[in-house]
């Protein structure tokens, strides 16, 4: 069962969207983000307890469009691979149009690196895609704990 408490992996303002200078006081990153994100696991539990936690603001999607996307993507080293290679692999993808999106992954078993990618919904019309912020990045959990970057080591 994942604790209450969340550990704060990032906090900021990206603007998202496809209109630049809407929020002066937020850096503009366009229409896609990602921030990668190094889990540890703590624990000696066998299954990983992990729910990474996205707060944005602004977010106004309106029906029928199906609303922004969140991938969640875990990097595999591949096996016996000379020189060491590494490979994506999609855990999860969802679609939001709230202002906090919660991913919980059936399964990172053996995945250390974790990668978080927020796009727009271009289902829309250019120029009347949604602007909107991303503020926080967290992880509740009671087997791992998390930091932003991929931490060597």
């Amino acid at each position: 069962m994942a604790s209450q408490q969340r550990e704060l992996i990032w906090a900021g303002r990206i603007h998202l969207g496809d209109d630049p200078g809407v929020y002066g006081d937020a850096a503009y990153a366009g229409l896609c983000t990602e921030f990668p994100i190094t889990v540890t696991k703590f624990s000696s539990e066998p299954k990983d307890d992990i729910e990474l936690v996205l707060n944005t603001a602004e977010v106004q999607v309106y029906d029928p469009y199906p609303g922004h996307q969140i991938t969640l993507i875990g990097y595999q080293q591949i096996p016996e691979s000379d020189p060491p290679r590494w490979q994506e692999v999609e855990l999860l993808t969802e679609r939001f149009k709230a202002d906090t999106i919660q991913l919980r992954p059936s399964s990172t078993e053996g995945i250390k690196f974790l990668s978080v990618r927020v796009r727009v919904d271009t289902t829309v019309a250019p120029g009347l895609y949604d602007e909107f912020l991303l503020l926080r990045l967290s992880l509740r959990s009671s087997t791992h704990y998390a930091s932003l970057g991929f931490q060597v080591g």
